[in-house]
């Protein structure tokens, strides 16, 4: 038979601990190692996939802006056309209404409405020509002297108010004067001031403000009451031909960010579905 006794096993010298210490110091070390290079490798392939990752947005973001640039080159040229086309007609039908009512004395109820009708299309038919225009070839500001609130005032007095809109005003304390060009702000002004209008159809509050900021700008203030907006509609909002109205052609918000950046100024617009829309146009005190 055979013993189960197990083998003896030699007693380890001093010198044989203080070798297998060390081995296993060492492996313990190396091990450490393994893992920071490790740990290294990984964080610097995460920052490597994150850098490619924002290049490859950066360079889808350039691409859709390129193709922007080049549909907006070919819109341009197609508004300008468009617009210089339509101007010589119009003016004709203009011109054929003020005759019309120069030679009808008296017209029937029937004609006079029709013709109050075509004065007021043709009124909104220019403002959409111009629209392409301004679009089309964009002009840089001819600076004067200006009162802001005398060019709030001014388009105020041009834009037509329903009966159903009551209008305050809170004018800057001070005569407030910059350096701008006054049909340019008068046209922003008097943009907005109809887009607000036309969110109220039922009626509403249009406020408009002016005050001094302590950074130098100028902030013209033009809230209404009226059906406000998405936030989807919000993200596209001064993208050209887009709109949210009947009528429109989507270049009238477009126009007013040129004009307003022109003068170094900045358009912001805050609005919730329902509870109206308040823009912000701020303008520097003191031109470049």
């Amino acid at each position: 038979m055979r013993s189960s006794t197990p083998p003896k096993i030699g007693r380890m010298t001093e010198e044989d601990l203080h070798k297998l210490f060390w081995k296993y110091k060492s492996l313990l070390a190396e091990q450490e190692r393994n893992e920071a290079f490790w740990a290294a490798t990984n964080k610097n392939l995460r920052i490597a996939y994150e850098k490619l990752d924002q290049l490859a947005k950066e360079l889808q973001e350039t691409q859709e802006q390129l193709v922007r640039t080049e549909r907006l080159a070919v819109l341009g040229q197609l508004a300008g056309g468009i617009g210089h086309e339509l101007r010589n007609p119009l003016g004709a039908i203009k011109n054929a209404v003020y005759f019309l009512r120069m030679v009808l004395e008296a017209p029937e109820p029937d004609v006079r409405e029709s013709l109050d009708i075509l004065e007021k299309e043709i009124a909104t038919s220019e403002r959409i020509i111009s629209s392409l225009l301004d679009f089309a070839r964009p002009k840089s500001p001819i600076r004067q002297k200006v009162n802001v609130n005398e060019i709030i005032q001014e388009a105020l007095s041009r834009t037509e108010i329903p009966d159903n809109v009551s209008v305050t005003s809170q004018p800057c304390e001070a005569r407030q004067v910059i350096l701008a060009d006054p049909v340019q702000l008068c046209q922003v002004f008097m943009n907005l001031m109809l887009n607000a209008i036309q969110a109220m159809p039922q009626g509403g509050q249009l406020t408009t403000r002016c005050e001094v900021s302590d950074t130098g700008y100028v902030i013209v203030s033009l809230a209404d009451t009226g059906v406000g907006m998405s936030k989807d509609d919000l993200v596209r909002l001064f993208e050209p031909l887009f709109t949210t109205k009947v009528k429109g052609i989507g270049l009238g918000l477009v126009v007013c960010k040129t004009f307003v950046e022109a003068h170094g100024g900045m358009i912001e617009v805050e609005s919730e579905k329902g509870e109206g829309s308040t823009f912000k146009v701020r303008l520097p005190l003191k031109s470049e």
